[in-house]
């Protein structure tokens, strides 16, 4: 049940953070530039430098979601386990 409703949280979330991706996109792009420039490693900077590109945007998108699902399934296992075990001695009606 809490796997479930991780899934239906982020289902709402995939959709309302893709209705302001047009607002956020700049945003992003010009933080990813900002890192890109403060890191002292070239093979850091030349990462950061290719995910700000149209190529690697979608890439760091799936994975800063992928990250996302991820905490909302840990979220929405443990609520669940909690909710199971709290509820396991309440009688049947």
């Amino acid at each position: 049940m809490g796997a479930m409703t991780a899934i239906i949280s982020f289902g709402f979330f995939l959709a309302a953070f893709s209705l302001l991706w047009r607002s956020y996109r700049p945003m992003i792009l010009n933080k990813i530039q900002e890192a890109a420039a403060q890191t002292p490693d070239l093979q850091a900077r030349q990462m950061m430098q290719w995910l700000a590109t149209p190529e690697g945007l979608p890439v760091f998108l799936i994975m800063f979601m992928g990250m996302i699902l991820v905490g909302f399934l840990l979220v929405g296992l443990a609520s669940g386990a909690l909710a199971a075990r709290l509820g396991r001695n309440q009688p049947r009606v």
